[in-house]
């Protein structure tokens, strides 16, 4: 599992006076998006979400697939068919969010670690592929049905569920200590022991071992360390990827344009995932999005705070060039995508955490397309009419970046029903 597309938006989509007007005014107040703060979450959620926050944390030894085969008997037809909705609706602004929470991904190297091995992210090219690739997948399962054979949802989590198996077998075969560089990463690679991460693709062609893998002789699994072995692809790995996908729009919706949702839609969505994460081999006492809406919010809000910020201050050596890459290569499609603005975003914003050298970094061009970027995000959460522009511009966009790569028909047919 892995992370889909950025989206954008341009100020040619907002065309009407109204419109026009109202994103003006959003981009030039200094107040808040609008949503209130929610209440602490009641003392049996938050003693919940420890106990899971520490099964989490001990899922690194643990294989990443258990090998769900069966629909579960949690499924709720009527949760899925609304999830389904809120994705025709909202996916643009959703898969904003889960593209953001990559700078949090790349920040660790157990995350990263199959992605340099397989060489699919570390230029702009690789990297643009990779993640259109991605987003069509996820749109694949989020509008099909992931558990009925023949439905192209059910073979595309095949495909995903096998090329995750293919790279944990070959990288848990390997004494590796150092990765190969064919792109614009830098040279120097913090060594680490056996990562959980989960990787995925299709339609790349086959491991190419040669390419892929370098392996530094006389260096042996002790001196690699920062981590405990296990599997690289864990449970722990999987579900720190399911965070990706769902974290920021459970814990801050208002800051994505989608203030507005219920928490009826809300769990929907999450219940959508946890199918998604159960089809793809995680094990339930792993699943993030098992529990109950205040449960989930409370888990989520622990591993975001506990496990992924705190990662920031000590990134792992590539979490630069990787995010690099990739909004290098997301930006060629997407107009809006641009790294210095997404990761002020994320940090000021969203996360609310430090960011005087993010904001050092930015040009006044960028610190305009920031201000857009946060308006739209707030027009957004008042007024449902711009959704419509938002989609038919993200829907260019992508459709015309997704041609350009030449996937297959049995990917490619989304963009008939989004």
């Amino acid at each position: 599992m892995e992370v889909p597309d950025a989206v954008s938006s341009s100020p040619s989509s907002f065309s009407s006076l109204a419109t026009a007007w109202g994103l003006l005014r959003c981009i030039l107040s200094s107040c808040s998006s609008g949503e209130p703060r929610r209440a602490p979450p009641p003392p049996e959620a938050e003693m919940w979400a420890e106990l899971r926050f520490s099964r989490f944390l001990a899922g690194n030894s643990e294989d990443g697939d258990v090998n769900n085969g069966t629909p579960p008997d949690w499924l709720d037809a009527k949760k899925l068919a609304r999830a389904r909705e809120l994705h025709l609706q909202y996916w643009p602004l959703m898969n904003n969010a889960q593209v953001m929470s990559l700078f949090l991904s790349f920040a660790f190297f157990e995350n990263t670690k199959p992605l340099l091995y397989t060489g699919r992210s570390d230029t702009p090219p690789r990297a643009r592929r990779r993640y259109l690739e991605t987003a069509l997948h996820v749109h694949t399962w989020a509008l099909g049905d992931i558990w009925k054979p023949g439905d192209p949802a059910y073979r595309s989590a095949d495909i995903v569920r096998g090329m995750h198996r293919a790279v944990g077998s070959l990288l848990d075969a390997r004494d590796l200590s150092r990765i190969a560089h064919p792109g614009q990463l830098p040279p120097k690679v913090r060594t680490c022991g056996l990562a959980p991460a989960a990787e995925e693709g299709s339609g790349g062609g086959e491991v190419a071992e040669e390419s892929l893998l370098e392996v530094e002789e006389g260096v042996g699994p002790s001196e690699r360390g920062g981590f405990c072995p296990g599997p690289v692809i864990s449970q722990r790995g999987m579900a720190a990827t399911q965070w990706f996908f769902v974290g920021l729009i459970v814990l801050h919706p208002d800051k994505f344009g989608l203030g507005h949702l219920s928490d009826d839609d809300l769990e929907s969505f999450v219940h959508l995932w946890r199918s998604i994460g159960h089809r793809l081999g995680v094990a339930e006492r792993h699943n993030l999005c098992a529990g109950s809406l205040e449960q989930v919010r409370a888990l989520m809000r622990l591993v975001e705070r506990q496990y992924l910020v705190p990662q920031l201050e000590r990134p792992q050596d590539d979490w630069e060039a990787m995010s690099l890459a990739l909004y290098d290569g997301l930006g060629e499609v997407f107009s809006m995508c641009r790294y210095s603005v997404w990761r002020y975003y994320l940090l000021h914003d969203v996360l609310e955490v430090e960011t005087a050298d993010a904001y050092r970094s930015m040009g006044w061009r960028d610190y305009w397309r920031y201000l857009f970027l946060r308006g739209i995000y707030r027009l957004a959460n008042q007024d449902q009419q711009v959704h419509a522009s938002i989609r038919n511009t993200a829907k260019e966009e992508f459709k015309n970046g997704a041609e350009a790569e030449d996937f297959s028909k049995q990917l490619m047919y989304v963009f008939d029903i989004i």
